[in-house]
């Protein structure tokens, strides 16, 4: 029997270039920085999900056909979604000297109350102009929207610090979209909520992100192999083509199973940051991606760190000349 090829394709797009003069931190990674070293380094400007998934080559109009909206149904419901839905995240804008800046976090953290609250008021006061906020409890908002919506908005994590003015919703539908977020920010000023908020010091939430609109396309299955991942879009969407995803930590199993394609999405960082979440990648990741190329059971293995990309193949084991470098070098 043909033994089979397996390739493994991360994608880590929280993971900055790190600027010049800054490393990873005071430990070294070296199992990422074996593996780094000895990559082809390229760069990219897909969209990270799109990377993840076009390798092997598959459908480029996944993404378009299962927008982010359904498939947070799907992965906090667990239900097929019927009809038009968006993400909705509840945000705190910020005023610059003649625009409005998204600040960070995004979502903007909620007291359980809070949230319940200001999602009752905003569906109470807005509900006849077809748009209707669903909170679904320890996960988030969302959004049912009417059926004829043609919308799109940037996801709001890749807005964060940006200028409102440049961001905002396009499409043939995009001025009723910007009439329900501008009289939703209307209700929410001086909103009872807010000013308890403002009385502990926490920053109001001010104005409501709608994101990912759309319906499920038409089911089908996701291409060949396995994926992991934290991210719940990627979730819902592998649920809806009739995938179970896995989770990170089943990345070690991954390598050792009998797919021949492993994708592996983190969309986000551990909860400590910054060196701490770069050496919980080196014992999760990069140590296991490491053994297997240097055994030979994984045959090719492809990193997204950034817009930053790294290709390598089991043949890497055999370059002894490839100096390993502190991974914050490696990434200017």
């Amino acid at each position: 029997m043909t033994p089979v090829r397996k390739r493994l394709r991360v994608a880590l797009p929280w993971t900055a270039v790190a600027p010049a003069g800054e490393d990873s931190g005071p430990e070294r990674l070296p199992a990422a920085e074996w593996l780094l070293a000895r990559a082809q380094r390229g760069s990219t400007d897909r969209p990270w999900r799109e990377w993840l998934l076009a390798d092997p080559p598959g459908d480029a109009g996944l993404l378009e056909r299962f927008p982010a909206g359904p498939c947070l149904v799907a992965a906090w419901t667990k239900e097929a979604p019927a009809g038009r839905w968006a993400g909705a995240a509840p945000v705190h804008l910020l005023t610059a000297l003649d625009h409005l800046r998204l600040a960070a976090p995004v979502p903007l953290p909620l007291e359980p109350a809070e949230s319940a609250i200001v999602v009752a008021d905003l569906n109470a006061q807005l509900a006849h102009r077809g748009f209707v906020l669903e909170e679904v409890a320890g996960r988030g908002w969302l959004c049912r929207c009417p059926d004829d919506l043609d919308c799109q908005a940037v996801e709001p994590a890749l807005a964060i610090g940006g200028n409102l003015r440049e961001l905002m919703p396009t499409g043939r539908d995009a001025a009723r979209v910007r009439a329900w977020v501008n009289e939703a920010q209307m209700l929410l000023h001086e909103h009872p909520v807010n000013l308890r908020r403002g009385e502990l010091g926490l920053p109001a939430v001010n104005s409501v992100w709608l994101w990912g609109f759309g319906s499920a396309g038409v089911v089908q299955r996701l291409s060949e192999g396995v994926l992991l991942t934290d991210d719940d879009w990627l979730t819902g969407l592998a649920r809806l083509l009739g995938t179970d995803p896995g989770t990170p930590d089943g990345l070690a199993a991954a390598l050792v199973g009998d797919s021949p394609t492993i994708r592996l999405g983190l969309a986000h960082a551990a909860p400590q940051g910054g060196a701490s979440a770069l050496a919980a990648l080196e014992r999760q990741v990069f140590a296991p991606v490491r053994a297997a190329l240097a055994s030979g059971a994984l045959h090719e293995a492809s990193f997204l760190l950034g817009t930053a990309t790294f290709e390598l193949t089991a043949r890497a084991r055999w370059q002894f000349w490839r100096r390993s470098r502190p991974l914050g070098e490696v990434l200017r």
